[in-house]
């Protein structure tokens, strides 16, 4: 994907069609929590992948659990 000047040839756009107050309050919750929604994003996918994988999602019915507050899901201060 190009984006300007600017080359990233392994990431791609991934678009959902959710509710428009959904979208707004969860925006704000990010920006006071200063999340990155892009690694959020990416660490449910992760999460969700690696415990289909090892066997783990089956055995617990399909529960996740991640640490959303993550230095590695927010912005350094």
């Amino acid at each position: 994907m190009k984006i300007g000047k600017y080359n990233y040839p392994e990431d791609t756009l991934d678009v959902s069609k959710i509710n428009k107050k959904i979208k707004e309050d969860f925006k704000q919750f990010c920006k006071e929590k200063k999340i990155i929604k892009s690694r959020l994003i990416e660490e449910i996918y992760r999460t969700i992948l690696i415990r289909f994988q090892d066997g783990s999602l089956d055995a617990s019915e399909g529960y996740c659990t991640i640490n959303i507050l993550r230095s590695t899901i927010r912005k350094s201060k």
